[in-house]
Parts: structure tokens; C-alpha cells; sequence
């Protein structure tokens, strides 16, 4: 018996000093699970956090990357535009001869071409202003060279990535809202307003030249929460330039919540609209207005009056044909320029979170590492000394089976 004891506490000294000499080897407290069920629980949660916190820090930097992008090619913009007020400003001089004129024409016209360049600028395969579209570049000449308009299915989308569990950041700047003009309607339909009820709105909207049109918008109530909205736009002298009326659409809003939940069926989208012969190219925006129990009351707005491509092309015609640019669309031009610094100080802002959440991330990343270590890792000094304590034990067990395991029960008698 006593030698069973004795084989049984050596077999467990040997074994207290092979995972004293595997840590060593491996630098590592634990070796399989169970040599501490908490301790692995603990640094799989831990290693779980780190590796989200690890892909949310790609995504991060893929976005900053992205988003420096923009910003250079919104630079590139900021600087053709100001060329470009000054040649409006130049061209006022009444010294200047046509010959002169032309020479400021050819000058816009290669402005125009270089903002198309940077309107169709992309990074890694994605349109850096083409929304979420990236089957084809954003902007192009019509077929017969005389403007531009949007080539791709869409330019409003927003790209988003997930920086955190609970948060989705928008990176791009989305091609609408900086080479479109957006009609935004805001305010509320009356939900108990009866059927047949119309509620109008109006506002104006540009062509190239500055010329102003009428813009009605029609909502009429056709059963509860729902109604169809039409559109017409008018003259000066109250004649539609539309070519034939536009389908009606189909507004769905939410009993519970007052919130626009469907457009003919789909997922409510800004809609754009363009009469060609009028070069009249605008987006209308309907998707914050509500319905509540009130008075109808909807307010317009727009980012700026005209597309600026066709009214840059507007300006170089009539400098062609010894015509000064008039002053509405120096107005024009400088409402886009305005805009333009506006989205640059808001990717500016956005650029500067994203650094922010980065580093707090990296932060994260470094504390993870931190708590998996204290678990995982082991401390050499003290393991040095539970290595020469162990084998002491060891070297003291060999030593008594030595003098044990002879005897016999004869010794003892």
C-alpha cells in the first residue's frame, strides 16, 4: 500500500512537471481547455471581441482610404470652380473683344471636361460619386453632344460599412448631392383629411440658362393613409413643358407611425425628372414627409438651382456666340460652389470620426491582448522557480521509493 501511494505521488510529480516544462516550451498557461475551463471561456470571449474589433479596423481604413479619395477629387472641383467664377467675372470686362469671349469659352469648356473627369472618378473598381451604381460611370454626354446627363441607374445610394456592433457609417458622398439639384419636400399630409382631398405644393426649378419654372406637386387622398402623388411643370405663362403627364404614384404611409412606408408598392425613392427639350434635370425628394393628424403643410428646398455641368455648357455657348454669362448664372454657379465647399467640410467631419473610432479600436485591440495574456501567458520568473520546486519534489520522491520499494512486509516484523 504504501508503495502504491508512493507510485501514485511520483506519477503525479512527473506530471505537474511535464505541463511545467510544456509552458515553458510553449509560453502558454493553458495548454488544452481543461486545464482551466474559466481561464479558456474567458479568452475565447476575449478572442471573439478582438478578431470583430480586428474587422471592424479594416473596414475603417479601407473607408478612410475611400474617403480621401473623394475629398482629393472634391479638391480638384473646388479648384475648376473658382477658375470658373473668375472667367465669369473676367468676361464682364467691357474691353473684351468675341475673340477674347472665345478664348474664355475654350477655358470653360476645359473645366467641363475636367469635372467630368472628376465626377467619374473611381477607386477600387467603385464610382467614388456614383452612389451605390458601379455598373457604368455616373455622367456622360447625351447622343448629340449637347449636355450631360446621368448615364448610371442611380446616383442617390449611400455605402455604408460597419465601423462598431452598433454602428453603420456612411463613406461617400453620394453623386446627387453634389452634381444634381434636389427638390426636398419636408412637412405633413392631414390623415384625416377626407378621400378625394388634394394637398399642392409649389416651388420653382431652373433650366441651364436661369430661366424659372413652376413645380406643382399633388398629393390626393384615395383611401386611409394612402394617396397619389402627380406632378406638373409650368411655364411662365402657366403652360405645362411636360410632354405628356406623368404616371401617378402610389403613397403608402404608415398607420402606427405617420412614416412614408411605400411608393407604389416599393421602398420609398427619391424620383428623378427631366424634360429633355427644356433641359430642365432635377430629383425630387418625397421621402421625409409624414402624415399626422394636422393641416397639410409641405415646404420645399433645393441643395441648388441648376445641374452644373449643362449650365457650365449654357456659359460656354453664349461666350461662343460673343454672349456675357448673365448674372443668374454666376448666381448659379456660385450656389454650387457654396454646396461643394459644404459636402467638403462634411466628408472633412466624417473622415475625422472615422480616425477617431480607429483609434479607439486599436485601443480595444491592445486591452483584448492585454486580458488573453493574463491568462494565457505565463510569468517566466515564476515559472522558473514552481520548475526547480518540482523537480526538488521529484528528486525527493525518486529517492524515498528508492529506500521503500525494496522492503517487504518482513522488515516490519
Amino acid at each position: 500500500m504504501m508503495s502504491a501511494n508512493y507510485l501514485e505521488d511520483l506519477s503525479k510529480s512527473r506530471e505537474k512537471l511535464s505541463v511545467l516544462q510544456k509552458q515553458m516550451s510553449s509560453q502558454k498557461k493553458i495548454q488544452k481547455p481543461s486545464d482551466s475551463p474559466e481561464g479558456t471561456a474567458r479568452v475565447m470571449d476575449f478572442q471573439v471581441k478582438m478578431n470583430q474589433s480586428e474587422i471592424y479596423q479594416k473596414n475603417i481604413e479601407s473607408g478612410i482610404t475611400f474617403i480621401k479619395e473623394s475629398i482629393t477629387s472634391l479638391g480638384e472641383i473646388d479648384t475648376s470652380i473658382a477658375d470658373v467664377l473668375a472667367t465669369i467675372k473676367n468676361s464682364r470686362n467691357a474691353v473684351l473683344s468675341n475673340s477674347n469671349l472665345l478664348g474664355l469659352s475654350e477655358k470653360i469648356d476645359s473645366v467641363i471636361t475636367s469635372l467630368l473627369d472628376q465626377a467619374n472618378s473611381s477607386y477600387q473598381g467603385k464610382y467614388l460619386f456614383g452612389g451605390t451604381d458601379h455598373s457604368t460611370a455616373p455622367f456622360g454626354y447625351t447622343a448629340d453632344k449637347t449636355a450631360i446627363e446621368v448615364k448610371a441607374n442611380d446616383i442617390t445610394g449611400n455605402q455604408n460599412i460597419r465601423v462598431s456592433e452598433n454602428r453603420i457609417q456612411n463613406i461617400n458622398i453620394p453623386g446627387s448631392d453634389i452634381f444634381a439639384t434636389i427638390v426636398s419636400q419636408n412637412g405633413n399630409l392631414n390623415s384625416s383629411a377626407a378621400v378625394g382631398a388634394v394637398s399642392t405644393s409649389s416651388t420653382q426649378v431652373y433650366d441651364p440658362a436661369g430661366t424659372a419654372y413652376t413645380l406643382n406637386v399633388n398629393y390626393t387622398k384615395t383611401a386611409a393613409n394612402t394617396y397619389s402623388m402627380t406632378y406638373d411643370i409650368l411655364d411662365g405663362g402657366g403652360t405645362t413643358v411636360l410632354a405628356a403627364p406623368p404616371a401617378a404614384k402610389t403613397y403608402l404611409f404608415d398607420s402606427a407611425t405617420g412614416l412614408l412606408k411605400s411608393m407604389n408598392g416599393n421602398a420609398p425613392t427619391k424620383t428623378s425628372i427631366e424634360v429633355a427639350g427644356k433641359k430642365i434635370e432635377f430629383i425630387l425628394d418625397t421621402t421625409q414627409v409624414i402624415e399626422k393628424n394636422a393641416a397639410s403643410s409641405i415646404s420645399n428646398s433645393a441643395n441648388q438651382k441648376t445641374n452644373i455641368f449643362n449650365t457650365l455648357i449654357s456659359i460656354r455657348d453664349s461666350l461662343k456666340n460673343g454672349v456675357r454669362p448673365t448674372v443668374q448664372q454666376e448666381d448659379d454657379v456660385q450656389a454650387f460652389f457654396d454646396n461643394l465647399l459644404n459636402k467638403e467640410s462634411q466628408i472633412g467631419n466624417v473622415q475625422n470620426q472615422m480616425e477617431n473610432v480607429q483609434e479607439l479600436l486599436k485601443q480595444k485591440t491592445t486591452n483584448f491582448q492585454d486580458l488573453i495574456a493574463k491568462d494565457m501567458e505565463v510569468d517566466l520568473p515564476k515559472l522558473l522557480i514552481d520548475m526547480q520546486n518540482q523537480q526538488y519534489v521529484l528528486d525527493m520522491s525518486y529517492k524515498m521509493a528508492s529506500m521503500i520499494l525494496p522492503k517487504s512486509l518482513m522488515d516490519f516484523i
